[in-house]
């Protein structure tokens, strides 16, 4: 996996828990915008970076019939996603 660190736009779920699960999300590929769902979530993890609070979702993602790894990033206290590694 190569390292993107690309802000992405992310539809997910908030669980009653209060646990997040990311569904699906976008890219932008040759100035056409293209929704990528999510099949699974394989892992997730919480670290410190600069002190905010990020969570790791490592995913599969599925588009036109083809799967691959994604990790996805989500810093809580600027609420912004990010594709960390494709």
């Amino acid at each position: 996996m190569k390292m993107l660190m690309k802000p992405i736009q992310v539809y997910a779920l908030w669980r009653e828990d209060g646990t997040i699960l990311p569904l699906a999300f976008c890219l932008t590929r040759e100035e056409e915008k293209q929704k990528i769902a999510v099949s699974a979530v394989k892992s997730l993890r919480e670290e410190r970076l600069a002190g905010h609070k990020t969570l790791y979702f490592d995913c599969v993602a599925v588009s036109n019939q083809r799967q691959w790894p994604v990790c996805l990033r989500y810093d809580i206290a600027e609420h912004r996603w990010y594709l960390h590694k494709a």
